[in-house]
């Protein structure tokens, strides 16, 4: 007969091994018990991924600015081959990873606080490389290393396993530096950037090296490796294991981006979607776990100037130190990174130069002083030119009679008159706009009531006759404000014209009187 196999040597073998030897090097948080075993519920591993490739190519030997250009519009990342980098490099710091991660988290933890820094658990860090915040409902399912690239001679002498693994960097570091400036000063070609600005735009000195472990999880689809997020790099550089997990936000779905040997992912970071005004967006990815293997990658950051002002004619001006700092906060705040929408301008605004930013007049007459329509509003399709030809037209009453008989106290008169024309056909229609007409209305009243009155059954008109304007709960204390304001004037109107009456015929008894004296 032949030698029974056990349960227990079912549970030995080599993979289960390595697993639970890699357990007492993970944070205790990412320890599990009750492994799975391999060779069990196979089918539950990660789907294999297909031989179709569905990221862009960019042939570095080739770089074609509008090439590249396509791609980062298209995808805002981009698989890199022909690099130039070694693959014995590219082992050798694999290998130097799986190392330095082998190790007890205890020693990861005591050794490696600066200038390179251990982390668990979050890969939102400060400029120290310390978490930003500990949240235990928000853990990522990754540990890494953190490496400031001009601070790796620090690193020299420390210890045999750090010193072996800062000569790599180092020279890795050296590739990416030339890789950035490349890729960099394609899409500044492509984009039409200003070559004065590159400097401060993208500044090699802030490059740092982030080596991530995404440990396997028995429950992957309960974990995250790293959540949906952008980076706030200008480029981050990839270089992953053949384990996969990276997925890239496209057209509403998520795409799995398989590792390729010997290539790179390229993506581009919120500081380049800034400089390009919105043209190549900051990709969103995330990153899934593996149920039986775990995942090293290495990831290249870099950066502006930090006082470095970057103008946009989307977003405030700002540096890349301000927009950390918000990011943090934000991160302290909500747990949630809330990134370029904290430096947008509104649609509404331009800029004139200097940092100085205004808000933008609508296509209309009335100048839109309140910024958009509602998207509540039904408004009919006609064009700003059209709009503009109906204001001249009703006007031209108006501008005939100024024209003839330019009389200055009549201004006021004139001026509440062209609004009035440019709020009922302007093609900026919002029942505030009604201030442009009733405010220089107010001063023709103060003048003389009685001259103002044929006012008044208009202004209550404009509030109500709106009938493409559906209007909003918010707004009705707009309305109620100038009604009763109207109502209450409209007998102070009466008053007015009763008094002037009186007037005249005091005025012409006085004549009779005087002329019978």
């Amino acid at each position: 007969m032949g030698k029974a196999i056990s349960m227990d040597s079912t549970l030995s073998s080599p993979k289960s091994q390595k697993m639970g030897w890699a357990q007492s090097s993970y944070p205790p948080h990412f320890r599990q018990p009750n492994y799975p075993n391999p060779r069990v519920d196979q089918d539950d591993s990660l789907q294999p991924i297909t031989d179709s490739d569905p990221l862009p190519l960019i042939d570095l030997q080739q770089l074609i600015p509008e090439k590249l250009g396509e791609a980062c519009r298209d995808w805002g990342l981009f698989r890199l081959v022909n690099h130039g980098i070694p693959l014995t490099l590219l082992n050798q710091l694999q290998d130097q990873a799986n190392k330095l991660f082998s190790l007890p988290f205890e020693s990861k933890q005591a050794l490696f606080t600066n200038p390179m820094s251990y982390f668990w658990g979050t890969p939102a860090l400060t400029p120290s490389g310390t978490a930003v915040a500990e949240s235990a409902q928000s853990i990522n399912w990754v540990e890494g290393f953190n490496v400031p690239l001009t601070q790796l001679p620090q690193l020299q002498g420390e210890d045999p396993i750090s010193d072996s693994f800062r000569c790599v960097l180092e020279e890795y570091g050296r590739h990416m530096s030339r890789l950035a400036r490349s890729v960099f000063a394609a899409l500044a070609m492509n984009l039409g950037l200003d070559p004065t600005l590159s400097e401060s735009y993208l500044s090699e000195s802030t490059g740092i090296i982030r080596v991530y472990r995404y440990p396997y999880c028995s429950e992957a689809s309960r974990t995250c490796g790293m959540e949906a997020h952008t980076d706030s790099s200008v480029l981050a550089v990839l270089n992953q294991d053949n384990v996969g997990g990276l997925q890239v936000f496209k057209d509403d779905e998520w795409f799995d981006i398989k590792p390729v040997a010997d290539t790179l992912i390229v993506n581009l970071g919120d500081m380049m979607q800034a400089m390009s005004n919105d043209e190549l967006k900051s990709v969103k990815h995330r990153v899934k776990v593996n149920r039986f293997e775990e995942r090293v990658s290495i990831c290249y950051f870099v950066f502006p100037m930090e006082d470095g002002v970057i103008r946009s004619s989307k977003y405030k001006p700002f540096t890349y130190k301000e927009f950390r700092a918000q990011v943090q906060e934000d991160i302290k705040a909500s747990g949630f990174k809330v990134g370029l929408e904290r430096f947008k301008l509104s649609n509404s605004s331009i800029s004139i130069g200097w940092g100085i930013h205004i808000q933008a007049p609508a296509a209309s007459f009335t100048g839109g002083l309140v910024g958009n329509s509602s998207p509540f509003v039904v408004l009919p399709q006609v064009t700003p030119l059209i709009t503009f030809m109906m204001v001249l037209l009703a006007m031209f009453p108006c501008l005939v009679k100024a024209w003839r008989e330019p009389r200055p106290g009549m201004i006021t008169r004139w001026v509440a008159y062209a609004y009035t024309c440019g709020f009922f056909f302007g093609w900026h229609v919002h029942e505030k706009a009604s201030l442009h007409f009733l405010i220089p209305l107010a001063i023709v009243a103060v003048h003389n009531l009685e001259d103002a009155r044929h006012y008044f059954l208009l202004s209550i008109v404009s509030c109500y006759s709106l009938l493409h304007l559906l209007f909003e709960a918010k707004e009705y204390p707009i309305k109620v404000l100038l009604v009763t304001w109207l109502g209450f004037s409209a007998p102070f109107s009466k008053i007015a014209s009763v008094q002037a009456a009186e007037k005249r015929e005091n005025a012409v008894l006085h004549l009779i009187l005087f002329n019978s004296v």
